[in-house]
């Protein structure tokens, strides 16, 4: 075996872990979740790891510092062996084998954590980790190995994974009764007098939201814009506001005593959703199989 890696100071498990961190969060200061002290170490372990390699792994012109190529090179191939170490200590471990799973927090809460609530007694069920991702995100880890499997949106497939649709949603008004009063079956124009609440980097809702105004000659106007669906019924819990939600929310949303509306003129704009996956790595991983036929049905 070679023994490059002693030839100088300066190379460890953990400061490449560090690098890696720091490619996952996009930075050093987001792979530090504003910790003074966590960000100097990060610099300084790669700063060590530069002066191992003798080549920069970090752009410190960008702004914030962004990895270079060969950093991001480098992080790939150390994901994919601390992942491929992690799958081994699974499986001679104890433990039940784990299976990684990302999704938007929405998708967690509202469609994962019921399937998977219901098979966690059965002798077969892995150890789930769920993990908080946004669809392109998940892309990614899902091509470098972090994530197992992933639930992404339809028009984010790549062709390089196992890609299957698994639901479309069309959207829907939610109100809390208590604090908003409508009537029976309400039409787009009758919302103007209340604020809107949706998602933000939702591009096509925010657009329909605008086109329905002008064909109405009024509709209600955008008053806050969350980071997440489950965010959204937050707000309309606690304010005197609608939101747009999915109508994969409808259950949470009616469970909390909110009520849902199917507008008619929300149904034109779906959000697509499906399961995607490495085929290669999956047929290496039992428990991976498991869950993917859990989540395909």
């Amino acid at each position: 075996m070679s023994d490059w890696f002693r030839q100088k100071k300066g190379f460890s498990i953990e400061r490449l872990a560090a690098l890696v961190s720091v490619a996952e969060h996009g930075g050093i200061m987001s792979a530090a979740g504003g910790d003074p002290n966590r960000q100097s170490l990060l610099s300084r372990q790669i700063k060590e790891l530069e002066g191992y390699f003798d080549f920069a792994l970090l752009n410190r012109n960008s702004t914030p510092h962004q990895l270079t190529e060969a950093g991001r090179q480098i992080a790939r191939q150390t994901s994919e062996f601390l992942n491929a170490l992690d799958r081994s200590a699974d499986q001679f471990s104890n433990d039940r084998p784990r299976v990684r799973v990302a999704a938007g927090e929405s998708i967690i809460q509202w469609l994962l954590i019921p399937v998977f609530s219901k098979k966690m007694k059965l002798t077969n069920c892995p150890r789930i980790q769920f993990l908080n991702r946004s669809s392109r995100k998940t892309i990614d880890h899902l091509t470098s190995g972090m994530v197992d499997i992933g639930i992404i949106k339809d028009d984010d497939a790549r062709s390089h994974l196992a890609f299957k649709k698994i639901a479309t949603y069309h959207y829907g008004i939610i109100v809390n009764p208590k604090l908003v009063k409508l009537v029976r079956s309400p039409g787009w124009a009758s919302l103007s007098e209340f604020p809107l609440v949706i998602q933000e980097n939702r591009g096509g809702l925010r657009a329909q939201v605008e086109q329905l105004n002008t064909k109405a000659g009024c509709g209600p106007q955008v008053a806050a814009e969350c980071t997440s669906f489950p965010q959204v019924l937050d707000m309309v819990i606690n304010s005197p506001c609608i939101g747009i939600l999915p109508k994969l929310a409808k259950g949470q949303a009616e469970a909390k005593g909110c009520r849902w509306i199917d507008l008619k003129e929300l149904q034109s704009e779906k959000l697509s959703i499906g399961v995607a996956w490495d085929k290669t790595r999956a047929k290496t991983n039992p428990a991976v199989d498991v869950v993917l036929k859990w989540l395909l049905g």
